[in-house]
């Protein structure tokens, strides 16, 4: 997030309510700055929210979600939930072609790379014809 957030080429999801005080919260609210591991950042990144999603009665609206976002994602992370829902939701996005979907627990460092840092980002069209 601390890597993209000020980057205005970038969009942050947010789905569903988000908890006072926590960063997620500050976010859908639209806080021009915020606070990530002690350091300040300026939201430049787009940020939108879908309300009512929920891996519990809205699991098949995520489904279709991700099976239309298939072609484009390297990895999911799901953050929102607990085991007894999150695991289920987890191996249906298996079973869907999914190969990297994390669902980390307290503690657990999750790798996320960038295709291009802030400031290297390239504009134009790629190989497969997609804008980048």
């Amino acid at each position: 997030m601390a890597n993209n957030i000020e980057n205005p080429r970038n969009t942050i999801l947010i789905v569903s309510w988000q908890s006072p005080e926590t960063l997620g919260r500050r976010l859908a609210d639209h806080d021009k700055r915020v606070h990530i591991f002690g350091e300040t950042y300026t939201v430049k990144a787009e940020v939108v929210t879908i309300n009512g999603f929920s891996a519990h009665a809205d699991q098949t609206m995520l489904m279709r979600y991700a099976e239309q976002a298939k072609e484009t994602v390297k990895k999911i992370i799901l953050v929102h939930g607990e085991n007894r829902s999150a695991q289920p939701f987890k191996d249906k996005l298996a079973e869907m072609g999914f190969k990297d979907v994390v669902y980390p627990i307290l503690g657990d460092i999750v790798a996320v790379e960038a295709k291009y840092r802030i400031g290297q980002a390239k504009s134009g069209v790629d190989g497969g014809g997609r804008l980048i």
